[in-house]
């Protein structure tokens, strides 16, 4: 039989390349404190998630979705430097 893996379940660096796909316009850069930070100044409920990651409190993540008990998040900003968590406080998870 098959194995399916779960998009949910993406190592993070995975999942940040299909965000990427599916939203050209997102851009990446170093984080000193997480490692990577995705830049956009596109809306969060504007941009297309993978089935299991979503927008909350500032980062692209997948906390509540994953199924084998890891989940990891990367923040979000926008080009100018401020950071999607001060300008908004809402979730995409459906």
């Amino acid at each position: 039989m098959a194995k399916v893996v779960k998009s949910c379940d993406f190592p993070v660096g995975i999942a940040l390349h299909v965000f990427k796909m599916l939203n050209p316009s997102i851009t990446t850069e170093p984080d000193p404190f997480a490692g990577s930070c995705i830049v956009t100044d596109t809306e969060p409920m504007d941009l297309t998630y993978p089935e299991g990651w979503y927008f909350a409190k500032g980062n692209f993540r997948n906390k509540h979705t994953s199924t084998t008990g890891m989940y990891s998040e990367i923040p979000m900003k926008k080009a100018d430097g401020t950071y999607w968590c001060e300008l908004v406080n809402y979730s995409t998870m459906e």
